[in-house]
């Protein structure tokens, strides 16, 4: 199935081109590394898939069934969210369920009270009649893969590279069928992005992602999409094909 097509779009920053024309399109399951020089508009063409900045030119057709998950280069935060609360921020009912069941869990390694009790019989039901608990088994898994724990601290409170956990977990949780990752690896130790490697690699969503790990972007993508003016191009396979295709290329001009 199709999830996206993109024709022939343009687009500027100031004086300065970023797309002449550029043609694009997603099938579900398809993992593309998107390439391009430094001011080439990476970023900008995944905000336009996005749709939250416009094109000057052209279209972009996207599936009415597609669902995007999202996540940012830099991304912004309430430093007074808990881990939990920032986790399930804007998330369906369902996930709205195993936050308030995670949060009762937290409660119950201080507090035993029989309130309490009552409190989480009444939550797990409510998981029961909504089909939660796949979810909680797949969120409780990618916490403790990640090392994440003590959900009730600020976020304030985190280093770096635990901010970006906590916004890997959101962004992976959700029923999408598209992953957009800017720059993922950013300020990850080495263990998560292995992590992350073989989390991609198994997935069967697709996958648009920006990054200057080349040898991240060997192993998790089966496309290569180079930004450039005055032609975009797309190849099909990973990063060491593309650049064998690139000397090709290079060799025949």
């Amino acid at each position: 199935m199709n999830l996206l097509s993109i024709n022939k779009i343009s687009k500027k920053s100031g004086e300065t081109e970023l797309f002449r024309e550029l043609t694009f399109g997603l099938n579900e399951g398809e993992k593309v590394g998107i390439i391009g020089v430094n001011g080439s508009g990476k970023s900008t063409f995944l905000r336009m898939i996005l749709g939250v900045e416009e094109v000057d030119n052209g279209e972009i057709f996207r599936n009415r069934n597609l669902s995007i998950s999202y996540l940012e280069q830099n991304p912004t935060f309430n430093p007074e969210d808990s881990i939990l609360g920032h986790i399930y921020k804007g998330k369906s009912q369902a996930l709205g369920l195993v936050k308030q069941y995670m949060e009762i869990c937290e409660r119950m390694e201080v507090d035993s009270s029989e309130a309490l009790e009552k409190e989480m019989h009444k939550i797990m039901e409510k998981m029961d009649s909504h089909n939660a608990w796949q979810y909680e088994n797949r969120i409780t898994s990618i916490l403790q893969e990640l090392g994440i724990k003590g959900l009730n601290r600020k976020m304030s409170e985190l280093s770096g590279g635990m901010l970006k956990k906590v916004e890997l977990v959101q962004t992976l949780i959700d029923d999408s069928n598209l992953l957009i990752l800017d720059e993922p690896t950013n300020h990850l130790d080495i263990e998560t992005i292995l992590w992350l490697e073989s989390f991609l690699i198994k997935t069967d969503k697709a996958l648009l992602i920006v990054t200057h790990d080349r040898y991240f972007l060997d192993l998790v993508v089966d496309k290569i999409f180079e930004i450039s003016i005055p032609d975009s191009i797309l190849f099909e396979g990973n990063y060491d094909y593309y650049l064998e295709k690139k000397v090709e290329i290079e060799d025949a001009n």
